[in-house]
């Protein structure tokens, strides 16, 4: 397909690969374009044949109800879902079966049926069961989907640490407003960074976010969310009250443009990279900081005879005690494709 300007002998172009996605897609051939950038041309593997092949028709008692429950309260804003038991709910429904029964150690979490979904607009889904397994690989260190969505959802302590670093250096004001009335990132912006902003944005630029997400990879997150902040500008408010329904129904905004956005976007990327060296070093004192709270928690639990209960109950200890961070052992991943990686090196492949 040509594709708008991708087409198959254009795929030898890194950089008008990289030129024609940032223009943008065109949506007739966003699949094949997808499935190259992604890389899912090369999973159609027995490996993920077999795994649907083996659990598609297995029964399946643990999470189905809430599957179910969460396919008709999310996603029947499109049409392919809009039909209770309909062939579009009833494939979202097994994608979402056979991963929880393929990976059992990540499961099903609400928020994988909005990701599932939107694959499944454009693949089959045996194609779209193979493109979510990519997504969550342990052995990718681009999307990362499988370090957010582990028990405990360890990457997302990273990720809020970067995020609020950013807000107070950026939009330090209305981040000053929201961490004042008990808005943390954590109620606002964990969906964003869960689902990579699927329904949390009007759809055409759900999708151009995703054309770089297949691109740069997991760390565009962030500057989404400063483009948010940045675009609404005025729109947003600088009040509580102002600002929270703003950030709740982004979905149904029309005063949104899509070009600027996307522009905004990549401009922010190349702005944040700057930030990573310092924003490592701050992670790693924070990290050894956990370290430390776990050392002495260790050594106060040991001194109670490992009676947790026993320990919290110390009120009168001249040290307060308290377990440290979940997630504190996992390092910040930062961006595998930096601003200043060639066309070549950011799609992972030479020029030919």
């Amino acid at each position: 397909a040509d594709g708008g300007g991708i087409s198959g002998a254009r795929w030898r172009s890194p950089e008008l690969v990289l030129k024609r996605v940032h223009k943008g897609v065109p949506l007739a051939c966003r699949s094949v374009v997808w499935e190259q950038l992604f890389g899912w041309s090369e999973l159609h593997t027995d490996a993920a044949a077999n795994a649907w092949r083996r659990h598609v028709n297995a029964p399946f008692l643990h999470d189905g109800e809430q599957i179910d429950l969460d396919i008709n309260r999310e996603t029947r804003s499109h049409v392919r879902f809009v039909e209770r038991y309909g062939a579009g709910q009833q494939s979202l429904w097994r994608v979402l079966k056979v991963f929880a029964l393929h990976d059992r150690h990540v499961g099903y979490c609400q928020a994988m049926s909005s990701i599932a979904a939107l694959l499944l607009v454009f693949l089959d889904e045996t194609k779209a069961f193979a493109a979510f397994t990519h997504l969550f690989a342990e052995r990718d260190r681009r999307y990362l989907l499988r370090r957010v969505f582990l028990p405990d959802f360890p990457l997302l302590q990273q990720v809020t640490f970067v995020h609020n670093w950013l807000m107070q250096r950026y939009f330090a004001a209305v981040h000053a407003e929201l961490e004042g009335n008990g808005m943390s990132v954590e109620v606002y912006g964990t969906e964003w960074f869960l689902k990579v902003f699927v329904h949390r944005l009007p759809f055409p630029i759900v999708l151009r976010v995703w054309d770089l997400y297949a691109v740069y990879g997991y760390d565009v997150v962030f500057a989404v969310a400063l483009t948010i902040f940045d675009q609404l500008g005025a729109r947003l408010g600088t009040t509580f009250d102002s600002i929270i329904p703003t950030l709740q129904k982004l979905e149904a905004r029309t005063d949104i443009d899509e070009e600027r956005f996307v522009t905004a976007v990549v401009a922010w990327r190349a702005k944040i990279a700057k930030h990573w060296p310092v924003l490592r070093a701050a992670w790693d004192e924070r990290r050894e900081e956990a370290r430390t709270q776990q050392r002495q928690y260790e050594q106060q639990l040991a001194a109670a005879g490992g009676d947790e209960s026993a320990l919290k109950a110390r009120r009168h200890s001249q040290q307060r005690v308290r377990k440290p961070p979940a997630g504190a052992q996992w390092d910040l991943i930062f961006p595998t494709t930096p601003p200043s990686a060639s066309a070549a090196q950011v799609l992972h492949r030479d020029v030919v």
